[in-house]
């Protein structure tokens, strides 16, 4: 198993494996080097700052980071298969803040306790993830192009993202379905036109969140106080009608 501890080491194992990294280990360095279309599998990395200008293409199947940090990096076209952010030794999950994720995909990764503050999560998706903890605060799905078109949309489905904080997040024009949110912070979130199917909202903070025009069809509704939220154009079915109903002292029978 090879081991890197020094940026330099970097490009000369990237030049000998062809871009096909397997079972190496990357700890306590800065990291600079390129990645652009580079395939790593098992591949352990640990303490490391990425201040690379960019990530492109890049695919990442079992690997495992702790404590790393990819604050304001453009982290594009990538892919994570099955892989672990977070260290169950220190408690702690890796940094994303401010980061370009653009059709970014994490698909059945641990991402708990990590940092997504900030960051563009458009055309990402994050699914079948474990997720509890994560700061997904004031996140956007926008792609503005010129002054006046603005592209939106993500995917995040089947993710348990208990006790996650998503304050002021602006995911809007998305699929969110089938999620764990239960005891999340969502207090000034829009998840306005998105689908929110399926999810469970037990014991969430909500005030000032926008669901106007989301669709909420077999999600757990108890958690919402609909006296403060704009819900215009929501769709429901019977059942979630009664709940919403009673829930403002209006007796159905």
């Amino acid at each position: 198993m090879a081991e890197v501890t020094q940026d330099a080491e970097v490009a000369t194992l990237l030049d000998a494996s062809n871009n096909n990294l397997n079972a190496s280990v990357f700890r306590d360095f800065d990291w600079y080097s390129s990645l652009d279309q580079i395939a790593l599998k098992q591949c352990l990395f640990e303490n490391i700052k990425f201040r690379c200008d960019e990530i492109l293409e890049c695919h990442f199947t079992d690997c495992t980071f702790i404590q790393c940090h990819f604050d304001g990096h453009q982290i594009r076209d990538c892919q994570f298969d099955n892989c672990h952010f977070y260290s169950t030794e220190q408690e702690t999950g890796s940094s994303f803040k401010f980061c370009d994720l653009t059709a970014t995909q994490f698909h059945h990764c641990d991402l708990s306790m990590c940092n997504f503050s900030r960051a563009n999560l458009y055309r990402a998706e994050i699914q079948h993830c474990q997720g509890q903890g994560m700061d997904l605060s004031h996140t956007t799905v926008d792609n503005i192009i010129g002054s006046s078109i603005v592209l939106q949309g993500a995917i995040i489905n089947d993710c348990n993202l208990s006790y996650a904080d998503l304050t002021g997040a602006r995911i809007v024009d998305s699929e969110f379905n089938e999620n764990r949110l239960t005891h999340a912070i969502l207090n000034d979130a829009s998840f306005e036109n998105s689908s929110l199917q399926d999810c469970e909202l037990h014991g969430i903070e909500a005030s000032g969140v926008t669901l106007a025009g989301a669709d909420l069809r077999g999600s757990n509704l108890h958690g919402l106080n609909v006296r403060d939220i704009d819900m215009t154009g929501v769709t429901i079915n019977e059942l979630q009608q009664t709940i919403l109903l009673e829930t403002i002292g209006i007796i159905v029978e």
